[in-house]
C-alpha cells in the first residue's frame, strides 16, 4: 500500500490577540509550574507542589485555548481565567493575615498570608502581585480585542 506525503509542509495559520495571549501565557504558565517544582521560592513565591501543578494544568489549558481553529474559545478563556486571577490576587490581599507560610521553602513572617489549603496551598504578597499581573495579562487583551470587533456605528 503506498502513502503520499503532503506537499504543504507547514500552513501558516493567523491567530486572534486572544489566541496569541493564550499560547505565550500558557507557555509561560507551563515554565512557572516546572520551576516551581526545582525552586519551590522562586520569585520569593509559594510554589508548593499543588501551586505548581495548578499552574502547569492552566498553562496546558491555555495552549489548548491558543490553538483553538476560533477566537472565541480563546477570548472566552481569556476573559473568565483572567478575571478570576485578578479576583485571586485582589482576594488575597483581603483574607490574607501576617504569618509564617508552611509551604514554598520560605520561613520568614509573610504579610497577607492567605492559606487555602495549609500545608498544601498558601499564597502570600509576592503571589498575589503575581496573580494580579497573569490575570490582567489574559483578561485586558481580551476586553480590548473584544471591544474592536464590535462594529462601529455610522453616526
Amino acid at each position: 500500500m503506498a502513502t503520499t506525503l503532503h506537499s504543504r509542509p507547514f500552513i501558516h495559520v493567523e491567530r486572534s490577540l486572544p489566541q496569541k495571549i493564550c499560547m505565550t501565557m500558557g507557555w509561560a504558565l507551563v515554565i512557572l509550574g516546572v520551576l516551581g517544582f526545582m525552586a519551590p521560592g522562586f520569585l520569593g513565591m509559594h510554589l508548593s507542589v499543588a501551586h505548581s501543578t495548578l499552574q502547569l494544568f492552566f498553562g496546558v489549558l491555555s495552549l489548548i485555548f491558543g490553538l483553538s481553529e476560533k477566537s472565541g474559545p480563546a477570548y472566552t478563556f481569556s476573559w473568565i481565567f483572567g478575571a478570576f486571577y485578578v479576583l485571586l490576587g485582589i482576594a488575597g490581599f483581603f483574607f490574607g493575615t501576617t504569618g509564617f507560610p508552611t509551604v514554598g521553602n520560605l520561613l520568614h513572617e509573610e504579610r497577607f498570608l492567605w492559606s487555602i489549603a495549609p500545608n498544601v496551598l498558601e499564597f502570600a504578597a509576592n503571589d498575589h502581585i503575581i496573580h494580579i499581573l497573569i490575570g490582567a495579562i489574559f483578561w485586558l487583551p481580551a476586553l480590548w480585542w473584544r471591544a474592536q470587533q464590535i462594529p462601529k456605528q455610522p453616526g
